[in-house]
């Protein structure tokens, strides 16, 4: 893991060892992206943007419960339980509780939320999701962390490092899970997983008990990061269809980057970020 932060350029031999915080849409996607940089960091909180229950009750009936707060609780519990495995006690998870599917219409309220985390518990380093059209979730966690190193900027705080974990994506009618958008001149950090590390990533993955069958579909073999690039969230990620717009996840691409335009203007940020 340390190899991989030094060929980031976020942590070189001699220094202290970084603090951190994987800053995750939903339960899960951090064991998806980072459980390898989860257990290897000696400090380091995991920030779960929403609950992982959606307001739409036929995803919470496809999951097994018959109430959003049935789902709620049991998310909870499957993130505290898969964080023990790593050694993370509860009180390392923070949950800022938007409901999944809705973290994009309050798009300000995210950022200024990550902003004033990072104010209060500085980590030296960020790690979180690429905006690359997999889930308005996810692409919304991404401009929040974006958009809050901005505003610690304004207000003279040095920000932390931000690199970013894979997900998914869909790129000419293909899916693509643990592997990232390419982005050019941006390098990506291969990390190999020992025996240790991917029976530590299975286990951790084995706790999300009601996703279990979508999380089957990621590797278990390696975990890539790179340093987050610049984005332009008011244009596409890219050309084609966004994966999100296959399905009632709250909102279109192109709604999704017009609640971009209007948070940037509140916030008073200019792009690229």
């Amino acid at each position: 893991m340390w190899d991989v932060l030094a060929r980031l350029g976020v942590w070189h031999a001699g220094e202290p060892l970084p603090s951190g915080v994987v800053l995750a849409a939903h339960q899960d996607d951090e064991v998806i992206g980072a459980s390898a940089l989860i257990s290897g960091l000696p400090r380091v909180h995991i920030v779960h943007v929403t609950d992982g229950a959606p307001r739409d009750l036929s995803y919470v009936r496809a999951a097994g419960f018959s109430t959003r707060e049935e789902y709620v609780c049991v998310r909870k519990l499957e993130a505290a339980n898969a964080l023990a495995v790593a050694g993370l006690p509860e009180d390392h998870i923070e949950r800022l509780e938007f409901a999944d599917q809705e973290a994009s219409l309050d798009l300000t309220g995210v950022a200024c939320r990550v902003a004033a985390m990072m104010t209060e518990s500085p980590a030296d380093l960020i790690a979180t999701h690429a905006y690359e059209g997999g889930h308005p979730d996810h692409d919304a966690t991404a401009f929040a962390a974006h958009a809050a190193c901005r505003l610690l900027e304004a207000s003279g705080v040095e920000p932390p490092h931000l690199i970013e974990f894979t997900g998914y994506f869909e790129c000419c009618g293909q899916i693509t899970m643990g592997d990232f958008l390419p982005v050019e001149s941006v390098c990506v950090a291969v990390l190999e997983l020992s025996e240790s590390q991917r029976d530590l990533k299975r286990r951790m993955r084995d706790c999300y008990t009601s996703t279990i069958e979508v999380l089957k579909g990621f590797p278990l073999d390696k975990e890539l990061y790179r340093v987050a690039p610049q984005y332009t969230f008011t244009e596409p990620p890219h050309r084609g269809h966004l994966h999100y717009e296959r399905y009632q996840w709250g909102v279109t691409g192109e709604q999704w980057r017009h609640l971009a335009r209007e948070a940037l203007n509140t916030l008073g940020i200019d792009e690229p970020l």
